[in-house]
């Protein structure tokens, strides 16, 4: 959740400046105004990928970031490293607005395993529960 929580704003950035008539990237249907509710964010390339590639670029293991819980929502404790996700999403990151169908129907990326840490205590926060 820490790391979707850093970069929450860039996303809500997108949706907001979207232009109506919407299209769903995948069925590549309309969307209009009253069903905006039914729409996702969505990254073209999978967000754990993006997530992958920034942790190796920093030469971090999965799950080396501490955590803080702030207003109710997890956090990066490291300032810097929060501020280095966020540029490197937002360079990165290739947004598209997706019906919650579509979206859901989306294969999973499966991160490799060069350093496999996955049952690390405190993963769920830093990343699983806003997958």
């Amino acid at each position: 959740a820490a790391i979707r929580s850093e970069v929450k704003s860039q996303t809500d950035d997108f949706y907001e400046k979207a232009i109506l008539p919407l299209i769903c990237d995948e069925c590549k249907l309309s969307i209009d105004d009253k069903d905006r509710e039914k729409v996702e964010v969505d990254h073209i390339v999978p967000f754990a990928k993006i997530l992958e590639d920034w942790e190796i670029s920093e030469g971090l293991l999965p799950c080396a970031l501490e955590v803080v819980r702030i207003d109710n929502l997890y956090r990066i404790k490291n300032t810097e490293y929060a501020d280095k996700w966020r540029q490197y999403h937002r360079q990165h990151a290739q947004l598209r607005l997706l019906h919650t169908p579509c979206n859901k129907q989306r294969p999973t990326y499966r991160r490799a395993k060069r350093h496999h840490s996955w049952a690390l205590p405190g993963l769920d926060k830093l990343f699983y529960e806003s997958l």
